[in-house]
């Protein structure tokens, strides 16, 4: 789809401008998670259904459009392409990430779930037998020790429970990633692990409606419309330019340019959410973000999407 114009001269601002749109996807999955939530009252089983169920149809309409080889055909594509432990992760990712959001800011869970990523891929790297260096465990020290004062208790520490979740919601991308490191197309393989996920969803769902007691907010039809943009449009559209983006990226730019999700998370969580971005939060950030761009500079390693 994008690869014919990415090879094209002038490629290189297209490949920026495209990085660019999917970092604004990854975090406006926080801020469209923390409306529907937390300002639309949404039930967060519900929103992972909704996130779940438009994603896949936003994903398989696009690579419909991509691929015309017919529904049949396209569907033994994607589930070839995918798999149940890819989609476990996956499902696990978007149920730990809504339930997290729940009563957290998205500047906040942002920094915590990219941290959980970063530190969960570094740590398989060194679980397959890759030693870590002095710089390595030099900036591993200070990210957790950033981790660490952010979640101390206090006025502006996150929940804990919280906090554990969104972790949680980072590992299980992780784990996701490294699942589907041996996928010929990572974009295909999302597509059906969207569809395969879609089964638990539909689950969720269930119990979330039989959760009917929760008052009604009267933001109903905008909740709905944040989880479909979620899905939709943040998820399915951010991942699949993201794949098409990151074989033209070195490791290194892929990995580490994505520690500007948390600071972009920070500014659209202020402008559209109105959260206030706490000292605390800027200087702990600081210090986790600072010790992984150590980490992934001495080891030149990938950290996942």
């Amino acid at each position: 789809m994008l690869t014919q114009y990415l090879a094209r001269p002038g490629g290189a601002i297209l490949i920026a401008l495209l990085t660019l749109f999917c970092f604004l996807c990854f975090s406006l999955n926080a801020i469209l998670c923390r409306s529907a939530l937390a300002v639309c009252g949404m039930h967060p089983l519900c929103f992972v259904a909704v996130r779940c169920f438009s994603g896949a149809a936003m994903l398989f309409a696009i690579w419909a459009f991509a691929r015309p080889v017919g529904p049949v055909r396209l569907w033994r594509e994607l589930m070839a392409q995918s798999s149940w432990p890819c989609a476990i992760f996956l499902f696990c990712y978007m149920l730990c990430f809504a339930c997290g959001y729940v009563n957290m800011p998205s500047a906040t869970g942002t920094l915590i779930q990219n941290s959980a990523i970063q530190v969960s891929m570094i740590g398989w790297g060194m679980h397959c037998g890759l030693r870590p260096g002095s710089r390595q465990l030099a900036g591993l020290a200070l990210a957790f020790a950033g981790l660490a004062l952010l979640l101390v208790p206090g006025l502006s520490s996150p929940p804990l429970m919280n906090a554990l979740l969104i972790s949680l919601a980072g590992i299980s991308w992780g784990a996701y990633t490294m699942a589907g490191r041996a996928v010929a197309d990572p974009g295909l393989a999302t597509a059906g692990n969207f569809l395969r996920a879609s089964l638990p969803a539909a689950g969720v769902l269930l119990l979330s409606l039989m959760n009917e007691g929760a008052p009604r907010t009267g933001l109903e039809e905008q909740a709905l419309l944040c989880a479909i943009a979620s899905g939709a449009g943040a998820s399915a559209l951010g991942y699949t330019v993201w794949y098409a983006v990151q074989p033209r990226l070195s490791i290194m730019a892929a990995s580490a340019s994505q520690l500007a999700v948390p600071p972009i998370t920070a500014v659209l969580g202020l402008v559209l959410l109105g959260e206030a971005i706490s000292l605390r939060l800027v200087l702990c950030g600081l210090m986790i973000l600072a010790g992984i761009w150590l980490t992934l500079r001495a080891s030149g390693r990938p950290a996942g999407a």
